[in-house]
């Protein structure tokens, strides 16, 4: 959501179906001053945001305002006769390509091909690294006991 801190404060404490009072309590923060976070009348110290983010079981950043970032990015690779094939990326992993191609002075898209041709090339000629990595995929697939 985005919006001002006391509009998101005011749309969460209404989602979760608490009063400014219960809010208050559960953060150890008086009403009128849950009141007043809301009307825009004053900010919270850093101390209070993470109590006032705890007790409406959200991120300070959430609580905020600020979007989080999604846990995958899509990406769409293109073959050189314009075909498209869309693909999505942990976001740890975009992160790493990202970082490499700060490093390597090189775009995104080329570290991203540079990976997929040495992966398709390993895939190839060591049949140790495809059975590990079917393995992998495999397990990846599979549902964890906790679920």
């Amino acid at each position: 959501m985005k919006g001002t801190f006391a509009e998101t404060l005011a749309h969460l404490r209404a989602k979760k179906g608490l009063t400014q009072r219960q809010l208050g309590s559960s953060a150890g923060v008086a009403w009128s001053m849950i009141s007043k976070y809301e009307s825009g009348q004053s900010s919270p110290r850093l101390k209070i945001l993470i109590r006032l983010a705890k007790a409406l079981d959200v991120s300070v950043d959430e609580l905020q305002g600020h979007e989080p970032e999604p846990d995958s990015v899509p990406i769409i690779l293109e073959s050189p006769d314009g075909d498209e094939m869309p693909i999505s990326l942990d976001r740890k992993t975009f992160d790493q390509m990202q970082e490499a191609a700060r490093e390597s002075g090189k775009p995104v898209g080329e570290i991203l091909s540079e990976t997929i041709a040495w992966g398709l090339r390993m895939i190839k000629e060591s049949p140790e690294f495809a059975a590990s990595l079917k393995r992998q995929i495999k397990e990846s697939r599979e549902p964890d006991d906790g679920e």
